[in-house]
């Protein structure tokens, strides 16, 4: 009988660390600030939403394996940090995935689950070497200052990624990096890096600079040239007794009034040419860009959800 038992006990034990075999049963919900993800305890089962409150922080460490009940979801309004690895990503999946729920009776779907919700009022969130798959709306955020590195996405229903209601383009089951933590957004999406775009200043504004000194050192011009107008004018008066210094000072005053005209007109010119080139640099037509993205319904049907960026 001790025999049988013993047999018993170590084929239990054979089968329950057979790869696939073993399956948790961790229920977790609400705040996670306080818990210490082990890998041990894979998969976490989540039952309803877990969140992160605000200038509270949690750490989601490598290999963590979540799955995700319908209508459940993860909301951060402080600090979330995943730290996955390349060979141990930490993955956010449906309770249906038989991959990490083998008990799973039907197949996972897009729409099984909700996805992240990053808020206004969250702080420092950064994700790194993470999977995430069969949610509504994959990572929503309402915080562009977030930090994803090498995110798969795949199998989401709406989307995948979401800045602001703004879908970003994100491609199935391409490593997928977001940096807007520090200076300007960085984005790569098919492994190659893409730098911000340096300062660009167009020729129509260049010329328009130009054209603006051009009318400023044409005004110093004409104002000049209307203070030794003037300095003539009443040195002829003075000199009026003498007919010859008279003369010369009378010259002298048109020659100074006719310049003072013509800066002051040139002046003019550049004005206006500068007001056209100002108004065409602000008014040029940007280009409209038109993003299509696939939507599928959990009862089958194939949508198509469009933006729209001018």
């Amino acid at each position: 009988m001790n025999f049988l038992k013993l047999s018993a006990y170590i084929a239990g034990v054979f089968l329950y660390l057979l790869p696939g075999s073993s399956f948790s049963d961790i229920h977790i919900k609400g705040d996670i600030s306080t818990v210490t993800f082990d890998t041990l305890n894979n998969p976490y089962t989540v039952d309803d939403d877990l969140f992160v409150p605000e200038e509270k922080k949690a750490v989601i460490p490598a290999g963590v394996v979540f799955l995700f009940q319908p209508y459940t979801g993860i909301i951060v309004k402080g600090s979330l940090s995943i730290e996955g690895t390349s060979d141990r990503p930490v993955v956010f999946t449906s309770i249906n995935n038989s991959k990490y729920n083998p008990q799973s009776g039907q197949l996972p779907n897009p729409f099984d689950w909700n996805g992240l919700l990053i808020t206004k009022e969250s702080s420092k969130v950064i994700m790194k070497n993470f999977h995430l798959n069969y949610s509504v709306y994959g990572i929503k955020s309402q915080n562009p200052n977030i930090v994803i590195e090498n995110g798969l996405f795949w199998q989401n229903g709406q989307f995948h990624f979401t800045i602001n209601d703004k879908i970003q383009f994100v491609q199935d089951n391409i490593p997928f990096s977001y940096n807007n933590m520090d200076s300007g957004s960085v984005v790569t999406g098919d492994n190659s890096t893409k730098k911000p775009s340096s300062a660009h200043i167009s020729p129509l504004a260049v010329t328009s600079i130009i054209s603006g000194s051009a009318c400023i050192a044409a005004g110093v011009v004409g104002i000049t040239q209307v203070i030794k107008a003037s300095a003539n004018y009443d040195s002829a008066g003075m000199a009026f007794p003498d007919k010859n210094r008279n003369e010369e000072y009378y010259q002298r005053y048109r020659k100074y009034y006719w310049r003072s005209v013509a800066a002051f007109a040139g002046s003019g010119v550049c004005l206006g040419v500068t007001t056209v080139l100002l108004y065409f640099e602000f008014r040029k037509p940007e280009k409209k860009h038109v993003s299509v993205f696939p939507l599928i319904d959990p009862t089958g049907g194939l949508g198509m959800s469009m933006e729209v960026k001018w």
